[in-house]
């Protein structure tokens, strides 16, 4: 199949071209990095973000992620947080790891829309890319999306010059892409109908090319870029614990699904989501929608390429379940594409104004006016948002936070473990949560996947000194709080439906340095545990002390501790 022309076809592969698009791309890369650290300090970690930190710490902590903490993701991201954190140690470093991981959707995107349209086209998605990351996160939705695009463009360039080789790189694109976050699982249906293609033979007449169609060609196609794909996943899989690893990241959302089939509110939902979607691209989708008819109008190629991958993304998007603002990502790699072919068409409609119809006139000035309303935003943004220092990176806890927070640092030690259904208190108080606890959605609750009895055992199991219950164990299990009051001797309102239970009663006393010490017949000195276990000169320490009663206690009793050096000096 020849390739029909495009606005790019007297220069598309010249010297300039090349140069133009290499040196454009450039520029959107760096506008992308400029506003990533311009407006990083704005960062608010989201519930999502402060668990997968909680994941990063139990990592850190020598947990196993799937068999030990409960992970909801693939293999590639925990693995993809731990290395960043292992080059660059902070919150800071997360969020540049996580933006140029991120980043190569911009670059995958802006490749494939060259090859199907022009050097212009590509430029202008790559911005529409780079221009929706914001400020940075520590999300895996962006970085799914890039290793999903570069399959696809993988597997055109194949289609178009018969390189067989680029067909398992494809897939291990995609491999990846699906390890990171199962966010398109489309995918492959979009690769299938790009092989179908390269097995068509180049004549005239659609019936009688696919009379002539290359079933063996396909099919060593499709064998060559599934096998690649299966053993890419199959590596990742086999190397942990498979079951788990099943449960957790597939069982867990097909079960949900199943159980969000029966929910009432369910299209009303979808529909508010979707009206949130259009509100927040309310000038991209116009302009995405002028680039998809000037496809049709000028025969470009695969525009049927694009038509059937935008089905399947809103297919997929349909049987979703439950639908969440970020499950609309799947379109902004071909919202981009449209826009970028939208813009170059009205570029070569500008340069051959006097030549060209009224109509094309037409269409290219409705471009020109989307464009400006699409850009107005980001204007705003470079002349105020201009930065003659780097800001520092905000990520501490929220003002709203800052008592419970401060009662969790008074009653406990940094290695305490912390039971909640908050994940972002959990993150923000420095403390652990138990792993098997280390995700503890909405989603699990309603697919059945953490229940009552999981909380029971988790709470008799981990000797965590403090419970906080927020608002999913107060919708999805209420019960838990009555265990919590049986089983904790005090506890403390800090909102609506937010309760601290404090000082578990049966609790295993586990010191560091262990002693006998009996004061008279009452009270037994099991030990103490120092944090840090070898303090420097003027440095603040934890000391904790072990006592156990020996008898009903019927008074109150001062202990006073008094510390000495190794030369004895108090």
């Amino acid at each position: 199949m020849k390739p029909t022309a495009t606005p790019s076809s007297t220069q598309h592969n010249t010297r300039y071209s090349a140069l133009f698009f290499w040196l454009g791309l450039a520029i959107v890369l760096a506008y992308a990095a400029w506003y990533n650290w311009a407006f990083a300090d704005m960062v608010n970690l989201s519930v999502d973000e402060t668990t997968h930190l909680m994941w990063l710490r139990l990592i850190q902590a020598g947990y196993k992620p799937y068999s030990e903490i409960y992970i909801t993701y693939p293999p590639v991201f925990p693995l993809f947080l731990e290395l960043s954190w292992t080059l660059w140690p902070s919150l800071a470093g997360l969020c540049w790891s996580s933006f140029g991981y991120a980043l190569l959707t911009a670059v995958a995107v802006a490749l494939l829309t060259r090859h199907l349209s022009a050097a212009l086209a590509g430029l202008v998605a790559a911005f529409v890319i780079a221009n929706s990351f914001g400020s940075c996160s520590i999300l895996s939705e962006k970085m799914s999306m890039s290793g999903a695009i570069f399959a696809v463009w993988l597997a055109i360039v194949y289609r178009d010059t018969g390189r067989r080789w680029l067909l398992p790189l494809s897939a291990l694109a995609l491999a990846i892409s699906q390890l990171t976050k199962i966010q398109s699982p489309f995918i492959p249906g979009v690769i299938a109908l790009i092989l179908a293609q390269a097995a068509l033979p180049s004549i005239n007449g659609v019936g009688s090319a696919w009379r002539r169609f290359r079933w063996r060609q396909f099919i060593v196609d499709g064998l060559i870029w599934g096998g690649a794909l299966i053993v890419g996943v199959a590596v990742f899989y086999l190397w942990y614990d498979f079951q788990a690893l099943y449960d957790q990241t597939l069982g867990q959302h097909l079960a949900a699904r199943e159980a969000f089939m029966d929910d009432a509110n369910y299209w009303a939902s979808s529909l508010s989501r979707l009206t949130e979607f259009v509100q927040a691209n309310l000038w991209l989708l116009p302009l995405a929608l002028v680039g998809f008819i000037q496809m049709f109008i000028h025969k470009t190629k695969d525009r049927y390429t694009l038509l059937f991958w935008f089905a399947l993304a809103a297919i997929t998007l349909l049987v979703h379940r439950p639908l969440r603002n970020k499950h609309f990502i799947v379109f902004e790699p071909l919202l981009a594409i449209w826009a970028g072919v939208a813009v170059s068409y009205g570029w070569l409609a500008l340069k051959q104004l006097r030549t060209t119809s009224w109509a094309t006139r037409g269409l290219a000035a409705v471009t020109g006016l989307l464009l400006l309303g699409y850009l107005l935003p980001t204007l705003t943004i470079l002349t105020g948002g201009w930065r003659d220092e780097s800001p520092l990176l905000a990520g501490g806890p929220p003002d709203s936070k800052a008592q419970e927070l401060n009662f969790i640092d008074t009653v406990t030690t940094p290695g305490d473990c912390l039971l909640t259904d908050n994940m972002r208190l959990a993150y923000f108080s420095g403390r652990l949560v138990p792993p098997e606890l280390a995700e503890i959605s909405s989603n699990r609750f309603r697919s059945g996947h953490l229940t009552l009895s999981d909380l029971v055992v988790a709470g008799s199991e981990n000797d965590c000194q403090i419970v906080a219950t927020d608002s999913r164990i107060a919708r999805f299990t209420p019960d838990f709080k009555k265990w919590a009051e049986i089983n904790y001797l005090g506890r403390y309102r800090y909102d609506d439906n937010a309760m601290l239970y404090v000082s578990k009663i049966k609790t295993t006393p586990n010191p560091e340095h262990l002693q006998d010490g009996q004061l008279g017949d009452t009270i037994r000195f099991l030990g103490y545990t120092i944090q840090p276990d070898h303090p420097a000169a003027g440095q603040r320490l934890t000391l904790i002390s072990f006592w156990q009663a020996i008898a009903p206690i019927d008074a109150d009793y001062t202990i006073f501790v008094q510390l000495r050096d190794a030369n004895n000096n108090t």
